[in-house]
């Protein structure tokens, strides 16, 4: 017997693993003449169809979302060891020194041991964070006395203080350890720090993907991250996860994080920060005094480009930024979605923007996975190229980083496609969404409503949703039947005008591209980028190469890339060592 999932009505059933016409599992126990076997199932092809019913059935496992069909990543635990509660004298005067009393030291159990620490390759006093979960030791966090840091290998990531909030309907998020021990001093117990501090423009949350559930019960975030630019940048990402009518943000005044504003003010004016928080402006009400400063930042330095990729021709046309709807179309079997993909997967890997697919096009979604394989690890997708650790470690990165959207039911809507992305965003904090094509959606005009009227509702909705989730969203749209040119005898690339409808995937783009393949090149027509801080008012068009070993694009004069795009880690493996006394107060100089 084998599995198989009906695209009719979305449901699982079983089926003989046989090429010989069948059963119906769908309508053969319902008929009168139930004996008739009206299924035929190629195996080799892996789809079928009832003959009596017409409904269409395809292979199990072609159909479960990415994220499902990876086996659960195994996490490594730290060694049990027996926490120890005698502090050494330095230690203790140390974090005195930070206003954190040694109390606090003993409930939150931050010990100390010598550890090995690969950046100075030698054995180190340090400070042990230690994470839990449910009471259980989940990951260590070590900080050496020249602040260098690192994590148990393998090990989960998860927030530090994660226990204080169950229960709780409020959660403070600080951006260290030290900021929430510094809450904690002051009475504040709800604290989280994330576990991996704040980056300027990559924000690496994957420590909320396991743990949203847990957090499920807390109705007001109150964001405490440093007030530096990664501080802001982080800010906004959390806020973004957990919607702004649920935020709130604490004010430090002139002091950059909750220890310096401790060590400046006290335990008294720490906890009054929390009492004061405001919460996050909604959308739809812009107050000049709240964004002066972004304002005077404007002002001082100029408008701001946009991302750029690995393409310096390219960044000379168009750069990227997020709250956009950008329109892509192009001639069937021209290179749109493979470009699509170069553009997301460049911001992935680059800036950690996670994507999500709904995407018909790119049908089986295996064979979708197989290539997202071969672009991150720069390989062809087989067994020659391929071995099986970068094939296993590949698959965990792009089971982190790219999700499908594929709905159990006939709701194809784009209205449906944006409620799935909104659970992404807050799950696993997708930036993009791919909608490949849109002719696939099910659209549904409202009685009396043009075709006209309908796409320009639809790409205010798509513009809206990417603008308060801040998102991009890329939209592929087929042209009508491009004419030969009468000289040439071939099709030139299309237009924007040229998408069957209306003339509004020009007018409410952000982005405008067209994706044309000629003899020998790919090129890439940009067609609009909205403001000219971000690219060329007037477009332009680049060539590219395609690498049929990984499916990446290369610039006409650029080198091929076949290296892989992750940057793995090595650590030594952790080992656990009897607390030593610190020598010298000079030698904890964290």
């Amino acid at each position: 017997m084998m599995k198989v999932f009906c695209t009719t009505n979305r449901e699982s059933y079983e089926i003989e693993n046989s090429n010989r016409q069948q059963h119906c599992p769908v309508c053969s126990k319902d008929r009168k003449k139930s004996g008739l076997k009206t299924l035929s199932y190629d195996i080799q092809k892996g789809v079928g169809v009832c003959h009596h019913c017409n409904f269409t059935f395809v292979e199990w496992k072609d159909v479960q979302p990415l994220q499902q069909r990876v086996e659960s990543r195994e996490y490594k635990r730290p060694e049990k060891k027996e926490l120890k509660i005698d502090l050494s004298e330095n230690f203790i005067k140390w974090f005195a020194g930070r206003g954190i009393s040694k109390q606090t030291l003993y409930e939150m159990k931050v010990t100390e041991q010598m550890e090995f620490m690969p950046q100075d390759e030698k054995e180190m006093n340090c400070i042990c964070f230690n994470y839990f979960r449910d009471n259980e030791l989940i990951n260590v966090k070590y900080r050496s006395g020249n602040k260098h840091f690192k994590m148990v290998k393998d090990a989960e990531l998860i927030p530090y203080n994660l226990d204080s909030v169950k229960g709780e309907t409020v959660c403070i998020w600080v951006e260290g350890e030290m900021d929430q021990l510094s809450f904690f001093e002051s009475g504040i117990k709800n604290v989280v720090s994330v576990p991996n501090g704040a980056g300027k423009n990559k924000q690496n949350l994957t420590y909320l993907d396991s743990c949203i559930d847990l957090l499920e019960n807390i109705s007001v975030h109150i964001i405490a991250t440093d007030q530096d630019e990664p501080g802001r940048s982080l800010k906004d990402e959390l806020i973004r996860r957990f919607s702004a009518e649920n935020c709130k943000t604490v004010d430090f005044k002139d002091c950059k994080d909750a220890n310096e504003y401790l060590i400046k003010y006290g335990t008294d004016e720490l906890s009054l920060t929390i009492k004061s928080a405001k919460y996050v402006p909604l959308s739809g009400v812009y107050n000049v005094d709240e964004n002066i400063g972004d304002i005077m930042d404007l002002w001082r330095n100029g408008m701001p480009r946009g991302l750029n990729l690995n393409h310096p021709q390219l960044n000379k046309v168009i750069t990227w930024v997020s709250s956009a709807l950008a329109i892509w179309t192009g001639i069937p079997s021209m290179g749109k979605s493979e470009m699509v993909d170069e553009v997301c997967e460049q911001l992935n890997i680059l800036y950690g923007w996670k994507t999500a697919y709904y995407s018909p096009e790119n049908w089986p979604i295996k064979t979708h996975i197989a290539k997202l394989v071969s672009r991150v690890s720069g390989k062809m997708f087989n067994t020659y190229q391929l071995n099986e650790v970068e094939l296993k470690t590949t698959i965990d990165y792009v089971k982190d980083n790219f999700f499908v959207i594929h709905p159990e039911d006939d709701n194809v809507t784009i209205e449906n496609i944006l409620i799935h992305a909104k659970v992404l965003i807050k799950r696993n904090g997708i930036k993009c969404l791919v909608i490949d094509p849109w002719n696939k959606l099910d659209h549904k005009q409202a009685s009396g409503e043009s075709e006209t009227q309908y796409i320009s509702k639809a790409l205010d909705l798509l513009t809206s949703f990417a603008q308060r989730n801040d998102i991009l969203i890329h939209l592929v749209a087929h042209p009508t039947k491009i004419r030969k040119d009468q000289q040439t005898g071939k099709e030139p690339a299309p237009n924007l005008y040229d998408i069957s409808g209306s003339a509004h995937f020009y007018n409410k783009a952000f982005y405008g591209l067209s994706v044309h393949r000629s003899d020998e090149f790919t090129e890439l027509h940009v067609l609009k980028v909205k403001f000219r801080h971000l690219g060329e008012p007037r477009g332009g068009m680049i060539q590219f190469k395609y690498n049929i070993n990984n499916g990446r694009y290369v610039e006409e004069f650029g080198q091929w890339d076949n290296n892989s795009h992750l940057i793995i880690e090595k650590q030594s493996p952790i080992e656990f060592y009897e607390p030593k006394e610190f020598k010298s107060a000079d030698e904890l100089n964290f």
